[in-house]
Formats: structure tokens, sequence, C-alpha cells
């Protein structure tokens, strides 16, 4: 072999070596890039003409812990697409901004029987410690959260809020609306709710809706009223 064919070879190679290591860099910075973005990229989701791609969005958004996120889910409150409205009232739970209040009374109020029981669940989620996650477990076994402040066992402090937290007279008198919904799964999530926020002024319309009939509703209530009263 020539030693000019001999130095093609080393050449080639090095080129070889150095476009790996320019291509391996690049891949890295647009990654980089790409995870700075987001955020702006789910803003940007949320507005699309596709529902499955805004409620992917609305879902991603609350998983980012940051606050930036809450006006956008705010404004994507009202989606014509139940879905995506669902999707949303979780996330500002999940994100814990007492900015949500407002909107959540609203959509507590939702058409949609789902959007109502998660508004419920999202404003206890409010009021619940910074890095608790609580969790509210359907029928159907959908479950969004790890911990349940649902719980059966009656007194269990994981299942009540800390007693130094004041609760917004609005969000209570909310919830206790919902005790006369239409629907007993939302019924039964106002009762408990309740319990968990250690809603005391909510006492009597609670009592008043023992008086159903519903025996679900009546234990829901009367385990809501044990913690309301060991507080």
């Amino acid at each position: 072999m020539s030693q000019q064919l001999t130095i093609k070879i080393i050449m080639r190679h090095a080129c070889l070596i150095f476009f790996l290591a320019v291509t391996s860099t690049t891949h890295l910075d647009s990654r980089f890039f790409a995870a700075e973005a987001t955020l702006e990229q789910l803003k940007v989701d949320l507005g699309s003409s596709n529902a499955k791609v805004r409620r992917k969005a609305a879902s991603e958004l609350g998983k980012t812990k940051n606050r930036e996120a809450v006006q956008p889910l705010l404004s994507a409150a009202t989606d014509r697409d139940v879905s995506v409205r669902e999707e949303v009232v979780k996330s500002l739970g999940l994100l814990k901004d007492q900015e949500a209040i407002t909107m959540l009374l609203t959509t507590i109020k939702d058409p949609a029987d789902s959007v109502r029981e998660e508004s419920i669940i999202a404003l206890v989620n409010l009021y619940a410690d910074r890095d608790a996650v609580w969790v509210v477990t359907r029928t159907a076994k959908k479950v969004y959260r790890t911990i349940n402040p649902f719980s059966d066992q009656v007194g269990d402090e994981a299942t009540v809020i800390e007693a130094y937290v004041q609760v917004a007279p609005m969000v209570i008198d909310s919830i206790a609306d919902r005790l006369v919904d239409s629907n007993l799964a939302v019924r039964l999530d106002a009762a408990k709710a309740l319990g968990v926020l250690r809603a005391r002024p909510a006492t009597p319309r609670m009592i008043d809706a023992m008086k159903t009939g519903d025996t679900n509703l009546r234990i829901a209530v009367l385990r809501s009223l044990y913690k309301i009263r060991d507080t």
C-alpha cells in the first residue's frame, strides 16, 4: 500500500470521527432545546383543533408543576370537549395554585357530571399539603393520584387536611351545593370532600343530605361528620 493511499485512508477515518462527534453534539443540543421548549409547546397544543392533542396537553401541563401553566389551563377550562375540561380541572388541582379557585367554582357547576366530580377533587387538592397527592377511585377504577383522602378508615390523619389550613367559605358552600347534585357519584364525592376539608360550617347541610334516603350518601356523610367532630 502506497504512502499516499495510507494518508487518504487516515484522512477519511478522521473525517468520519469528526462527523460523528458533531452529529452527537448536535443531537444532544437539540434534545436540550426541545426540553426547554416543552412548556411552550404544550401551551400551543392546548389550542389545537384536535381534541386529543388538547387533552394530552392539558394533562401534561399539570405534571410540569410550573406556575406558568396555570393561566393557559384557566383559559381552556371552558373547552367545548368534555374530556379536555376534565384534564384541565385535574391539572389545576395538581398545580395547587389558589388562583384556580374562582374557575373551579365555575367548573363545579359544569353540565358534565365528570367535570363536576373532578372539580370537587381539584378543590380538595388546592388545600392539601404541597407534597401530598390525592386520589379518588371511581367505579371504573379510574385513578389519578396515589393517596386516597376518601379512605373508609375514619379518623386516619391522611384523610383530612391539616387543622391550621383555612378553607375559603365559598369553597365549602360550593361543594355543599353538590350534596343535592343530580348525580349520585357527585353527591358522594361532595360528602366525602367536606370531611376531608374539615368543613364544620357545612354540617347543617350535611345533616339535611342524610334525609335523601340514599344509604351510601348517609354513610359518606356520617364518616365526614365524624372527621369534623374530631377537629
